[in-house]
This record gives C-alpha cells, sequence and structure tokens, in this order.
C-alpha cells in the first residue's frame, strides 16, 4: 500500500476500507473469518496513520483558511470576532473535517468488527468441537 500524500489518497482509503467492512461474510465458515480478521488487523494498522494524515489536511486547511479569512476581512476594513472567524474558518474546511471524522469512526468501526470476529471464530470452533 502506498502512503498517504494527498487528502484524495486519505478518502479513498476511507471508502475502501468502509466498503470493505459493509461487506457480506459467511459468519459460520472458520477460514473466511480468519482472512477477514487478518484483513481488518492490516486496515486497524493502517487507519493510524489514515487517521493522523487526515489530521494534518484538517489543520494545515485550518491555517490556510484562517490566513485567507483575516486577509479578505482587513481588505474590507471588517472587524471579525474570533467566533465569527472560527465558524467561517470551519465552513470553509468542511471536506478535511468530514475526512477527519469518518476515519476516526471508521478506526472504531474495525476495532469493532475485529472484537465480533473473535466471537463468531470461538462460536465456529465450539461447534465444530461439539459436532
Amino acid at each position: 500500500m502506498e502512503k498517504l500524500t494527498t487528502l484524495k489518497q486519505v478518502t479513498d482509503e476511507i471508502m475502501n476500507i468502509s466498503q470493505y467492512l459493509q461487506e457480506r461474510y459467511n459468519e459460520n465458515e472458520g477460514n473466511e473469518l480468519m482472512l477477514r480478521l487478518t484483513n481488518l488487523n492490516i486496515y486497524l494498522a493502517r487507519s493510524a496513520e489514515m487517521v493522523s494524515k487526515a489530521q494534518f489536511f484538517y489543520d494545515k486547511a485550518q491555517g490556510e483558511k484562517t490566513e485567507q479569512v483575516l486577509l479578505e476581512s482587513k481588505q474590507e476594513d471588517l472587524r471579525l470576532s474570533p467566533t465569527v472567524i472560527k465558524k467561517l474558518v470551519d465552513g470553509k474546511c468542511y471536506v478535511e473535517s468530514a475526512a477527519l471524522k469518518y476515519s476516526e469512526r471508521l478506526n472504531r468501526a474495525i476495532t469493532h468488527q475485529i472484537d465480533s470476529i473473535r466471537t463468531q471464530l470461538s462460536y465456529v470452533k465450539e461447534t465444530n468441537k461439539n459436532s
């Protein structure tokens, strides 16, 4: 897998992982569960970089948009309160904010699915042992 160097790469990775998490799988097939668990562990390790990069792009966008808002307000001789500036900047960084929030939630979803698959594996093992 390539390094995440652009916001598009981060959002593409988010969409790929999200799609994988939503795929149906056979919860009664031990080999399939093991393969899925392996893939989820890889995604979990990858998600740390994804969250970090999403945070980087969000922070970078906030800095750039803050400079832009301050420059525009100065040129138009407007006096904006810090609260208004923050709201304007947040509104201009909605894509980066969405990527950050989605990547954080995806990280948690991976963790929950790993826990679920471990439970399913235990059930399959117990069922096969009693058969």
